[in-house]
């Protein structure tokens, strides 16, 4: 059997609908330091912003896109590849915690 090259032009469709898209976003980009912020206008993560971009377009994101992020294996895996969480690096960014006895749906 011989190996397939990858093909950089191959484009994959990571979630069937909107709501694999949002549960994917709380589970990752909304929780990564490596957000969208509002305030400035800048998108330091390639993944969100090709994400963002399918969601608005056709749906699909690269074939390099979908391996950085893990989403070439599937859409429910627990994280993100590049995933940083909030609070890691800088500090003065609270990591957002439960209140005690508050129930968690997910």
């Amino acid at each position: 059997m011989v190996a397939r090259k990858p093909d950089p032009e191959r484009r994959i469709t990571p979630f069937s609908n909107g709501t694999e898209y949002v549960i994917w976003l709380d589970r990752n980009c909304d929780r990564c330091r490596k957000q969208y912020d509002p305030a400035t206008g800048e998108a330091p993560c390639d993944i969100e912003e090709s994400l963002s971009v399918a969601c608005l377009t056709d749906g699909k994101i690269s074939a390099e896109m979908a391996r950085r992020s893990g989403l070439n294996i599937r859409w429910d895996r627990p994280q993100c590849h590049e995933f940083e969480p909030i609070g890691t690096h800088d500090d003065s960014v609270p990591v957002i915690r439960p209140a005690p006895g508050q129930l968690e749906l997910f």
